[in-house]
């Protein structure tokens, strides 16, 4: 099925609703937290919180599996000429988070 985003209202589709854009800042005390729990796990914080969405998207869809487009960059370096070129060189990769038994 496909992953999506609860709008709090009923019969209110995803694509229709107006969403709040808030900023919150995680302060240096769960900051540093989250790092020391990346490092212990060998993973990066962004992979921690890539995993938390993950999860909050399972909790939303009442699924054990999610996936999200994640955007990565990167110049690759086989490319002839690719230090003279000009633009943004992203991607997006599908991030697949599953929880529970495996089969």
């Amino acid at each position: 099925q496909q992953t999506s985003i609860p709008t709090g209202k009923v019969g209110v589709k995803a694509d229709d609703a107006q969403f709040e854009h808030i900023l919150c800042d995680l302060g240096k005390d769960l900051t540093g937290r989250m790092e020391m729990v990346a490092k212990q796990h060998h993973v990066t914080p962004n992979t921690l919180l890539q995993t938390a969405w993950g999860l909050l998207l399972q909790k939303y869809n009442g699924s054990d599996d999610a996936v999200f487009g994640g955007v990565v960059s990167g110049r690759p370096a086989d490319i002839s000429g690719i230090e003279n070129m000009v633009g943004l060189f992203i991607n997006t990769i599908p991030i697949r988070i599953r929880s529970g038994v495996d089969d």
